[in-house]
């Protein structure tokens, strides 16, 4: 005699597995790096050669969709004072590990001209990475990851955050406030959420840029990102 169906109700829930800064690691570590001493510089230190190779913005409700070159938000002139609603709504935390999050570097890649020799960089990474490791050295203790993949000769720095992207409960103004002094750009050609620049100064380094005054937009591309395979846990 058959056994009888399982109902729907009865089927095990599907548990979302929750990220910890130990994903992906082995129980104990294959070498330890100590902090450097700190060391008084006897020249000034500045940034050289610094340039900006290239941009992107995420395109709002439309999944993976990039727009090349991006563009940030305008900030316009606003009579004061302003009267804002407190509403929830949802931040990311890290737009491009939440949408690509098996390469979160891969946008940076597409936004830089073919003609850019990627050979030549030696390490890639957001800022966010570079402050976290800035924290370290300056004696900070709170906990965080990494995640490094070396490619050929250049090293990927992967941001690692333990939520992507948060739900700002209903007691918040910030998406009322920028909506209220800030714009979309002049011939925009899709509407976007969050902007990056991508710039060189003997390292690539991503950030996130929140809005600016005035630009010219040039013809802009773009791009459906379908996510690659990485050997990392992200």
């Amino acid at each position: 005699m058959p056994a009888p169906l399982t109902k729907n109700k009865d089927k095990p829930k599907r548990v979302k597995h929750k990220r910890t800064i130990s994903d992906g690691l082995a129980k104990s570590p294959l070498s330890t790096v100590p902090l450097p001493a700190a060391v008084v510089p006897t020249t000034k230190i500045s940034p050289t050669a610094f340039r900006c190779i290239g941009s992107y913005s995420w395109a709002t409700g439309e999944k993976n969709t990039i727009v090349v070159p991006g563009c940030p938000v305008i900030l316009q002139t606003t009579t004061l004072p302003l009267q804002l609603k407190r509403r929830s709504h949802k931040h990311f935390v890290d737009q491009n590990g939440h949408r690509v999050p098996s390469c979160p570097l891969l946008p940076i890649f597409l936004a830089v001209p073919t003609t850019f020799d990627w050979s030549l960089v030696h390490v890639v990474a957001e800022r966010n990475s570079l402050r976290k490791l800035l924290g370290w050295v300056q004696g900070r203790k709170k906990a965080f990851k990494i995640d490094l993949e070396l490619v050929g000769e250049t090293v990927l720095l992967y941001r690692w955050s333990e939520k992507t992207r948060v739900t700002i409960p209903n007691n918040d103004f910030g998406a009322a406030f920028e909506e209220a002094v800030t714009r979309p750009a002049d011939g925009s050609p899709i509407p976007t959420h969050g902007h990056y620049r991508i710039v060189e100064y003997e390292f690539v380094l991503s950030y996130a840029v929140k809005k600016t005054h005035a630009l010219v937009r040039p013809q802009g591309r773009h791009f459906k990102l379908r996510r690659p395979q990485s050997k990392l846990p992200h």
